[in-house]
């Protein structure tokens, strides 16, 4: 008897169309946000005497922000034990170097298209996958979805979520099509990628146990007679050679989360304990956007207080409440791994919280746990007026923070 994840499901017969319609949402928001981008960059340096290569000040300079400064100097000069490089896995740096050395240019140049390339490769997948488990017309909705969610710009930055994304939605689809070693593989890689990609070994187990048509009742003993589950073990496998590396480098296995601890602040601590402090930042932002500035962090450069108070007190926890929703449909409408997938991946950054900032970064964590989307589709495919609402909303919102992100200045603080 086959089980859900080997039966193909029907598919509309305007799923061309669908696809069509993926295609354009993909490629739109990516043209928008290179277009704001370069706008931005061009504002916030008109005042400038000269550029040595307006090209490259127009194109490259905008997203040399933040993290992306972390992977390209790894990149080009390798891991050193007296900065916070390590808290970087390091399969992203490695292609980047790797494409800058097979077609030249930067290595900004090739950090960029790298993500670009990863994220066409992550839509594609997406809607091949959202398109097996519900209906091409909600995969293509699904594309449409996270391609405008207000931190989307950063599929196109020099940043590891398009590469980690390929390799989680690569791993899903792989191993629903029982293609075990190529499946444990991506789950492998993405572990290279983000000390996320460990949480992989839980849905895949699960996706296993149905294919096996395992039950409480069946003996545990049983499992290990299948050659596929021995797969599964490449997966942490990723974990344990980066740890050998930094014991062999700096003879410090978990040096990555020590640097977390020390640079960013991040301690383990219990997931409501953050989310109670979001609640308060974001109760503060509020007050904050309605005119009350003085509870905003001192030494800000004027006309950018607004902007931090929505990237850095409202968004956080706006992310986290559409969350929560989307979680409650991934649970009622798919099957069991991808909410239990969604549920580690937004509970993993909960847990390991900055002791500065309350929900650090949790909006750009939520922008690749794919199956919130698929369940937003699901719920939106059918309500043109919400969905069209919602999703020109949040591409409002992604060019807005695009700017912020791309403009350099305290603005561009906490977007991300």
């Amino acid at each position: 008897m086959r089980d859900r994840h080997d039966i193909p499901r029907p598919r509309p017969a305007n799923s061309s169309s669908d696809g069509t319609f993926a295609l354009l949402a993909a490629v739109v928001s990516r043209a928008a946000v290179l277009v704001v981008a370069i706008v931005a960059a061009y504002l916030a340096y008109r005042y400038a005497d000269a550029w040595q290569s307006p090209l490259r000040d127009l194109l490259i300079t905008p997203w040399t922000r933040k993290d992306a400064g972390w992977f390209v100097n790894i990149a080009r000069e390798g891991y050193h034990a007296k900065n916070a490089r390590t808290a970087f896995f390091p399969l992203y740096p490695l292609l980047i170097r790797a494409t800058h050395v097979l077609f030249g240019g930067s290595y900004w140049t090739a950090g960029l298209v790298l993500s670009s390339a990863c994220y066409g490769g992550a839509m594609l997948l997406l809607f091949r996958l959202a398109a097996e488990e519900t209906t091409s017309r909600a995969a293509a909705v699904t594309v449409l979805l996270i391609s405008v969610f207000p931190t989307a710009f950063v599929f196109s930055a020099v940043y590891s979520e398009s590469l980690f994304l390929l390799l989680t939605v690569a791993a899903f689809l792989l191993a629903r099509n029982r293609r075990w070693a190529l499946a444990c593989l991506m789950g492998c890689l993405a572990m290279l990628t983000r000390s996320s990609g460990l949480l992989l070994l839980a849905p895949l187990l699960l996706i296993y146990a149905e294919q096996r048509e395992w039950t409480w009742r069946r003996p545990v003993l049983e499992w290990p007679r299948d050659a596929r589950l021995a797969w599964l073990l490449l997966i942490p496998t990723g974990l344990l050679v980066y740890m050998g590396y930094l014991w062999a480098r700096f003879g410090d296995a978990l040096l990555f989360a020590k640097v977390q601890r020390v640079k960013w602040n991040r301690t383990p601590s219990w997931p409501w304990e953050d989310v109670w402090r979001g609640a308060q930042a974001a109760s503060k932002g509020l007050r904050a956007v309605a005119g009350d500035l003085s509870l905003l962090p001192s030494g800000l450069l004027p006309g950018h207080e607004l902007q931090l108070a929505i990237a850095r007190l409202l968004l956080p926890f706006a992310a986290l409440l559409f969350a929560s929703f989307c979680l409650v449909v991934v649970f009622r409408r798919l099957p069991l791994p991808y909410g239990v997938y969604a549920l580690l991946a937004l509970l993993l950054p909960l847990s390991q919280p900055s002791s500065n900032l309350p929900l650090y970064s949790f909006h750009r964590f939520v922008v690749v746990v794919f199956p919130l989307f698929i369940a937003l589709a699901l719920t939106l495919e059918r309500r043109r007026a919400v969905l069209w609402t919602f999703a020109v909303t949040s591409f409002v919102l992604m060019l807005y923070f695009t700017v912020c992100f791309t403009s350099a200045g305290s603005g561009a603080r906490g977007v991300v």
